[in-house]
């Protein structure tokens, strides 16, 4: 069986090259939409941290419900920088792409948990 991140690693993994991307090839894009992707695609890996010292599972869910939303919001702007011709389509499909992967992941997740309590 190949080798699966977890879902921390890979959200980690997404904030780092988001940073990267931010850096690297967004310079010449305005202030409030690369500041924007960058901060939601960050938060991800952050409320995914956060929710590892969740003190209950109502938190826990939540933080990773959290994380979805940011997810559905990097997703927006990645296809927002797309839409509008500011990144080359080759530059920013991988991204979209991983976006809406991790995306996938957090709704079942989410819906798991939800499951799980009863809600």
């Amino acid at each position: 069986m190949p080798y699966e991140q977890t879902i921390q690693e890979r959200s980690y993994q997404f904030a780092v090259a988001m940073v990267l991307f931010y850096e690297q090839t967004l310079q010449s894009v305005p202030v409030f939409l690369r500041e924007q992707m960058v901060r939601s695609a960050t938060s991800i890996a952050a409320n995914v941290a956060e929710s590892r010292s969740a003190i209950s599972t109502a938190d826990f869910t939540n933080k990773m419900y959290i994380a979805c939303k940011e997810s559905r919001e990097t997703l927006f702007w990645l296809q927002l920088l797309r839409d509008t011709h500011k990144v080359p389509k080759l530059q920013i499909e991988p991204h979209i792409n991983e976006c809406d992967e991790l995306l996938r992941i957090l709704i079942a997740s989410t819906k798991r948990l939800k499951q799980k309590s009863g809600e």
